[in-house]
């Protein structure tokens, strides 16, 4: 077992190894979609494909790991990463686009195992502490990553940006074999089986009474932001004529107030609860999304932006910590498998949705259907959920 010392000094590692390769990344992903002549309904689809992949197989990988333990997944994340990575290095057709999506995708599905490992190297009274911890160390790297996509991007093509995220991820599954601990005992009789996955499955879409609202809540919350801000670099490149850089400016400014606050935040959470977190991070999330549609000039949208990164810092923490405290922890890699598998079912579609409201109406039908959602969010997170 690692010692909770030890333990924080690796998740930090890692995390900061993952947020260089996957802002780096993220950054480009939707101006080189775009660059191979696909349409914003494609790249919806694209978005939704992600979705359906990762929210098929978390179930697996949440309960494969309950019973094989950890480690195995978290190596098999970072190869699944490097080889999307090379099959965006060569991507010319869109094909290569969806086959690269999908393994990316499965990468993703494994954050279960990564959300559950956090877990069980932590103490429970400081359980959205830790989740800080991880997210500060994912988002402080994205202070450089972003301009660093963005100026390898203009200088010498996504490829070269693409061949830098796989470097990043080879050095992290070197890490993750090395130095990571299991801290699940193998269960020598355990089978992982096509009968179990499905068994899973079942429990994602129908969740235990106890966590139905909060199922519900979180639910509403990504088929809204799936439908608008998921798609929002796109819209703004194809819809304002937004650039690279400018793409990642406003990436970092969200990066930059993110991982400015979310120590403190982590800390002010475990004191307030996650009820009341939430409910504050949808407020702010409201209120950035309508001031995208009251305004679409750069530097008032990199300003809003920064304030989007204080909205994501409560909200994080706050969602994993509630799952992570009400489940057992001999199952909590299953449930938390579950749950994310139960919210992406609900919203896989979302981005697909919005690409279509942008082609159809136009660049402010996305963002205003994203805070009507909102804003019901805030109302059923204040009604539905127990402190």
């Amino acid at each position: 077992m690692l010692g909770k010392k030890n333990g924080k000094s690796i998740i930090v590692l890692i995390s900061t190894l993952k947020g260089l390769s996957e802002h780096m990344r993220s950054i480009i992903w939707q101006p080189f979609a775009l660059s191979l002549g696909i349409s914003m309904s494609s790249l919806g689809g694209l978005e939704s494909t992600y979705d359906l992949v990762k929210n098929l197989t978390q179930p697996f990988f949440g309960s494969g790991s309950d019973s094989l333990g950890r480690k195995r997944f978290l190596i098999l994340r970072e190869i699944l990463f490097i080889v999307s990575m090379l099959l965006f290095i060569f991507a010319h057709t869109p094909v290569f686009l969806f086959l690269g999506i999908g393994l990316l995708s499965l990468s993703y599905a494994v954050e279960p195992v990564w959300y559950t490992f956090v877990a069980e190297i932590s103490d429970r009274a400081s359980l959205a502490s830790a989740y800080s911890l991880v997210y500060a160390s994912y988002m402080g790297i994205g202070l450089i990553a972003p301009m660093m996509a963005g100026m390898l991007a203009s200088s010498f093509g996504f490829s070269s940006v693409y061949a830098l995220s796989a470097f990043f991820g080879v050095v992290s599954l070197l890490v993750s074999a090395k130095m990571i601990a299991e801290t699940k005992n193998r269960e020598a009789s355990a089978k992982v089986t096509i009968i179990k996955f499905m068994q899973s499955l079942k429990e994602s879409v129908k969740p235990d009474k106890e966590l139905r609202r909060f199922y519900l809540s979180m639910a509403l919350d990504g088929i809204s932001f799936g439908i608008g801000s998921r798609i929002l670099y796109g819209m703004l490149t194809k819809s304002h004529g937004y650039d690279l850089y400018m793409i990642s400016l406003l990436a970092t400014s969200m990066t930059v107030s993110w991982a400015i606050v979310q120590i403190p935040l982590g800390k002010l959470i475990d004191r307030v609860g996650y009820k009341s977190s939430l409910i504050i991070s949808q407020i702010l999330s409201s209120v950035y999304i309508g001031a995208l549609l009251l305004t679409q000039s750069f530097w008032m949208v990199l300003i809003f932006q920064a304030l989007f990164g204080i909205a994501a810092a409560l909200w994080a923490p706050a969602e994993q910590s509630w799952i992570a405290s009400k489940v057992e922890p001999s199952k909590r890699g299953a449930y938390i498998g579950n749950y994310l598998a139960f919210k992406g079912f609900i919203s896989f579609p979302a981005p697909f949705v919005g690409g279509v409201l942008f082609d159809s109406f136009g660049f402010f039908a996305p963002l205003f259907v994203n805070l009507v959602g909102a804003v019901i969010d805030i109302l059923l997170l204040s009604i539905l959920l127990r402190r």
